[in-house]
């Protein structure tokens, strides 16, 4: 990311919610060498069913999508739960 955004030398780079892994590890890299760049964080868009619209989630079978799915409501679940106070 480095070598590219130091050849391109764009003034924005458009990074996805999705994966919070990979943005905190590019808005680290711009932070410490300085890189003349504002890393603009976009939404995370959703499929219908709600899980992430993504390479990654379209490459997952039938099988794995409705447990993805399921795992994505129970998390929503877990958090709304939480925020409620439980």
């Amino acid at each position: 990311m480095n070598k590219l955004l130091n050849i391109v030398h764009p003034r924005f780079a458009f990074f996805g919610r999705k994966d919070a892994q990979q943005l905190a590890i590019v808005k680290g890299v711009v932070r410490n060498i300085a890189i003349d760049v504002e890393i603009v964080v976009c939404p995370i868009v959703r499929e219908e069913d709600g899980l992430a619209l993504s390479a990654a989630n379209a490459r997952l079978s039938t099988e794995e999508r409705k447990a993805a799915i399921v795992l994505r409501r129970a998390l929503e679940r877990g958090r709304s739960l939480y925020n409620g106070g439980e």
